[in-house]
């Protein structure tokens, strides 16, 4: 798990610069808001496997539209990390994963990542991101000394992102993104009235947070270690969760992990202890989204052992 911390960007900018830079960003970095994947050279372990990374929509708790500001931001986000985030397939499901026995709840605070990660790991992805748009607004601050004090007007934005290990269910990002521009008292007036959506301001500074938020989250996805799950065992051979998407082929032999020990944390939260080397498995049949294996050595392998390359 780690401790939440905030990530505080600061910029002031005359409009039309800011107005060029959008420019010049949208200009470099449009991508279209689907499932996408993006394979990188760089291997794994002298391997081919890549990493999956499900990014879920982000929840929205202030007054931004949704198909101008929210669905912007995002788009901008899965197009920093396709960029950033080495051997990482990157996915990402419109209105989040469907699953009957997985509700997800309105607030990260209260979302069961156990469960959410439970369901992650067994359709073969190997971290999860969510998040949530916290705060986008404009306020005033009295700047200067004395008689010298005056109005300064500021766009604020707030947005948090969460970073979930599959194979635990622990938070291994958990990090609040700040950003300011300074604006005029006309741009204030506009933002306060509901009237400010097309304000380049706006999409600057979420433009600012997606890329600094993009290089974070792949930096900690990036250390973790590829892991496929033994999804269920059917006449002496093992499925596994990963298939070619991620590069597996037949004949690939891996180390096989027992089930790990399941252990609660504050608040309640679980989590899952990884468990000991116990093997070696052999894959023999590969599919798009899982394969087929069997033990080669060691064991017992069972339904929900991990599989890894070290």
């Amino acid at each position: 798990m780690t401790k939440k911390s905030k990530t505080r960007l600061r910029l002031r900018l005359p409009p039309i610069l800011s107005l060029s830079l959008l420019f010049i960003f949208v200009f470099l970095s449009c991508s279209s808001f689907q499932k996408t994947t993006r394979k990188i050279g760089q291997d794994l372990t002298g391997s081919d496997i890549e990493k999956r990374f499900l990014i879920l929509p982000f929840e929205n708790k202030t007054l931004l539209e949704k198909e101008k500001h929210q669905d912007f931001f995002q788009q901008q986000f899965i197009d920093q990390m396709k960029k950033k985030c080495p051997n990482t397939i990157i996915e990402t499901t419109e209105g989040g994963l469907k699953h009957p026995d997985i509700p997800l709840p309105p607030s990260a605070s209260g979302r069961d990542f156990f469960s959410l990660s439970a369901f992650a790991r067994q359709v073969g992805y190997n971290a999860v991101a969510i998040g949530r748009f916290v705060d986008v607004s404009a306020t005033i601050e009295k700047r200067g000394v004395l008689w010298f004090k005056g109005d300064r007007y500021l766009l604020k934005a707030h947005i948090e992102a969460l970073v979930i290990d599959t194979e635990t269910g622990a938070k291994i990002l958990d990090e609040d993104f700040f950003h300011e521009v300074e604006i005029d008292e006309n741009e204030f007036n506009l933002i306060r009235s509901g009237k400010g959506a097309d304000l380049p301001q706006i999409k600057l500074t979420l433009l600012t947070i997606s890329a600094e938020m993009g290089k974070m989250i792949c930096e900690a996805v990036d250390i973790l270690p590829w892991f496929g799950y033994v999804t269920s065992i059917q006449h002496d051979k093992l499925i596994l969760s990963s298939g070619k998407k991620v590069g597996l082929k037949a004949g690939t032999v891996m180390d096989a992990f027992e089930k790990g020990k399941l252990v609660e944390g504050s608040g309640g939260q679980q989590f899952i202890l990884p468990g000991r080397k116990i093997g070696q498995v052999k894959v023999l049949t590969v599919y798009p989204d899982r394969s087929e294996a069997v033990v080669v050595s060691g064991g017992p392998v069972e339904a929900g052992s991990i599989i890894k390359f070290w």
